[in-house]
């Protein structure tokens, strides 16, 4: 079966004639991976004059309002998923332990920063270079204050905390 034959669409009821339906395909999991729209990391719908997270949106329309102060968490742990059955209300609090009993605590440290623009081994070539910042910077494709920050290890200091300069 072709994905596009999968991809189902949420009822909206009061819906504006001009929104663009939500659409979904249900995954092995019963998640329902939103699939249309904006995404980035939660998807974003316009609804009601502004931008809103669709999960939100959908808990909104499932379950009632949220309260002041508190979040949807996804029991499944997917943040693509609008399954009303996956989402729970809970505090930021709760969502943290829930990310770190669960393993979901993953370091951004370093070359695991999806921003990173040089690995740890290029951190410590920086680190030992007698050069002028600048140039370093400008062989590396990085700006000169980032260069000085791993110089004076404020970054990038779990690559360049063990190496010792001669």
């Amino acid at each position: 079966m072709s994905t596009r034959s999968q991809i189902k669409v949420y009822p909206e009821e009061d819906m504006h004639h001009n929104a663009k339906p939500i659409k979904y395909i249900v995954d092995k999991e019963g998640c329902w991976i939103f699939v249309s729209h904006s995404k980035v990391r939660y998807g974003r719908i316009g609804r009601y004059g502004k931008v809103v997270l669709v999960h939100r949106y959908v808990y909104e329309q499932e379950k009632g309002e949220i309260p002041e102060g508190k979040v949807v968490m996804h029991t499944c742990d997917k943040t693509d998923c609008i399954n009303p059955d996956h989402l729970v209300l809970g505090t930021q609090g709760d969502n943290v332990k829930d990310m770190y009993k669960k393993g979901r605590n993953a370091s951004f440290e370093g070359s695991n920063n999806p921003r990173a623009k040089i690995t740890e081994k290029e951190a410590v070539e920086i680190f030992l270079d007698d050069r002028k910042q600048t140039e370093i910077a400008t062989d590396y494709g990085i700006h000169q204050t980032n260069v000085s920050a791993i110089k004076r290890m404020e970054s990038w200091r779990s690559a360049t905390k063990e190496v010792v300069k001669v």
